[in-house]
């Protein structure tokens, strides 16, 4: 009962933006800390140590566990940074010159710029791309998000995420929303 843990029960959701590896509502921690003005001698402070990022091209709702983290992936046409919620995943249109495939993050192998746009082809911001077998051959189908109705008008009834127009330079978990354009404008 040192520190005021005492069971499993004692944890907190896991906050959004993160990802924490145990199953269930866990924040459990276990590092000690200073305890904050004010404690008795005797108690033992901790800090919340069990949880990562949410891994770009991804959005993490509270609770989020390592089997769950990969739920409400970024969607074709669009990139994710790390630390993005589900209602995020619509902000951030792939670049112009790029197609963006589903769970595209910000960098690396499958980051915004990783898949630049074909050499015959034009892509315009919100290119989404997908892999097809026709005839046992690999094709890449490239269709713009901002030309279809439905991605540019509707809500993602399960995530609350719409197709903004927003700036990519804000931080995660700071998008100004008066600051994005609605999409297909």
């Amino acid at each position: 009962e040192r520190g005021g843990l005492s069971s499993v029960l004692d944890c907190k959701n896991c906050d959004e933006r993160y990802v924490c590896p145990m199953e269930g509502t866990i924040r459990f921690a276990t590092f000690e800390q200073p305890c904050p003005a004010g404690a008795a001698a005797t108690d033992i402070c901790y800090e919340n140590s069990q949880g990562w990022d949410c891994p770009q091209g991804y959005g993490c709702g509270p609770a989020t566990t390592s089997f769950t983290q990969y739920d409400y992936f970024c969607e074709a046409g669009f990139w994710c940074k790390v630390r993005t919620v589900p209602s995020e995943t619509r902000n951030l249109l792939c670049p112009a010159g790029y197609y963006c495939k589903r769970e595209t993050g910000q960098s690396g192998g499958s980051g915004r710029y990783a898949f630049r746009c074909p050499s015959n082809r034009f892509c315009p911001e919100g290119t989404a791309a997908e892999d097809v077998r026709v005839d046992n051959q690999l094709l890449i189908v490239l269709e713009n998000v901002q030309s279809l109705v439905s991605i540019v008008t509707q809500p993602d009834l399960e995530r609350g995420s719409m197709c903004r127009i927003c700036l990519e330079d804000a931080d995660p978990g700071v998008f100004d929303l008066r600051r994005c354009k609605p999409c297909g404008k």
